[in-house]
C-alpha cells in the first residue's frame, strides 16, 4: 500500500512538472514572437549621417561676468550610431579651429591664436561619446573631449527632440534631431587666457557646450 501511495505521488510531481514546463514554453515563444515581431529593434545598430546645414557645434562664454558670447565652428564632421528608434550610442565629431565663428573676426583670431585654441599647432578639436545611459528621451552620454591636444573625460546631458521619416526628392529618411549640453573649464584643456579688468576676469574660465544636431538615415 505504502509503495502504491509513492507510485502515485512520484506520478503527479512529474505530471506537475510537465505541465509547469508546457506553459513557461508556450509563454516564453509568445514573448519571443511578440519581440521579434516589432518594427523597433533596441539592439541592432545604424549609422546615422549629419544634416550640418540644421545642426551647430556651438559654446557660450561669459565677458565680464556680464553677458554671454556666443560662438560655433562652421566647419565639422561627425559620425553616429543609434537603434531603429534613434537613440544614439556613438559619436564621434571633429571640428577644425579655424572655422570658429563669433561674428567677430578680430576676436575670432584671437581665439585661433596662442592665448586660447593655438591653431597653428592644434587645428582641430574632438569629442568621441561611447557611452549612453537612455531614460525615455532623455540621455545621458559619457566620453572624451579633447582641446590642445589635451583629452579629458566628460559628460553630456541630452535630449532626443523628435522623429520624423521624410522624403525631400531623394528617399525616405528617417531624421532625428538631439540636444547635448555640457560645461567645461577652459584652464582644463590649456586655454590659460586670464586678462583682468578692474579685477574682473574678462573672459570666463567657464564655457558652456551646446550640440544641437539633426541626423538622416535612409528607411
Amino acid at each position: 500500500m505504502t509503495l502504491l501511495l509513492q507510485r502515485s505521488n512520484n506520478v503527479r510531481i512529474l505530471s506537475l512538472n510537465v505541465i509547469v514546463f508546457a506553459l513557461f514554453s508556450i509563454g516564453f515563444t509568445a514573448f519571443a514572437q511578440s519581440n521579434s515581431s516589432g518594427p523597433k529593434n533596441d539592439f541592432a545598430q545604424h549609422q546615422r549621417s549629419i544634416d550640418t546645414n540644421h545642426s551647430e557645434i556651438g559654446f557660450k562664454v561669459k565677458h565680464l561676468g556680464l553677458s554671454y558670447v556666443r560662438g560655433h565652428f562652421d566647419s565639422y564632421t561627425a559620425s553616429l550610431e543609434s537603434n531603429d528608434a534613434g537613440k544614439l550610442s556613438s559619436v564621434e565629431a571633429t571640428a577644425q579651429v579655424k572655422s570658429i565663428n563669433t561674428g567677430i573676426a578680430k576676436r575670432d583670431n584671437h581665439l585661433q591664436g596662442e592665448d586660447f585654441f593655438h591653431a597653428a599647432k592644434y587645428p582641430n578639436l574632438s569629442l568621441s561619446l561611447d557611452r549612453f545611459r537612455w531614460r525615455g528621451d532623455d540621455f545621458k552620454a559619457t566620453g572624451t573631449l579633447t582641446m590642445r591636444g589635451i583629452k579629458r573625460k566628460i559628460v553630456f546631458i541630452g535630449e532626443r527632440q523628435g522623429t520624423h521619416v521624410v522624403d525631400f526628392g531623394s528617399g525616405p529618411q528617417q531624421r532625428v534631431g538631439y540636444t547635448l549640453r555640457t560645461k567645461v573649464k577652459r584652464s582644463d584643456y590649456g586655454l590659460l587666457f586670464n586678462k583682468l579688468a578692474e579685477g574682473v576676469a574678462v573672459v570666463a574660465d567657464e564655457v558652456i557646450i551646446e550640440l544641437e544636431v539633426q541626423t538622416t538615415k535612409p528607411t
